[in-house]
């Protein structure tokens, strides 16, 4: 673990493999995992994975949730030149340019 990492242990809050080095099956210890993170009786898939709810799950983003996305993905364009929104912004720039010689031609 890095030096600035902290980790708080709560009192009876035992790991996964602290559950399984206690006696509890594989299984056992990791509903018990999936209890403490998503809630005791949480909603599952069909494969057995915890489905998220509430603010911020698939289908509740919230306005904030989404206003960071674009901001995200804004940076992210600028971030990498060669991304979709920026070559389209070149080449409009550049096709506007070349309308804006063709008819300083012909004047």
């Amino acid at each position: 673990m890095a030096e600035d990492q902290v980790t708080v242990k709560l009192p009876n809050a035992l790991t996964y493999d602290e559950l399984v080095g206690e006696g509890k099956s594989p299984e056992a210890a990791r509903r018990i995992m999936n209890d403490r993170v998503f809630g005791v009786g949480h909603k599952v898939d069909e494969d057995g994975k915890p489905i998220e709810q509430g603010l911020g799950s698939p289908g509740h983003e919230t306005h904030q949730h989404k206003e960071a996305l674009r901001l995200a993905n804004e940076r992210k364009a600028h971030a990498n030149p060669n991304s979709a929104d920026v070559i389209a912004s070149a080449v409009a720039a550049g096709v506007k340019a070349g309308i804006a010689a063709a008819k300083e031609d012909q004047l």
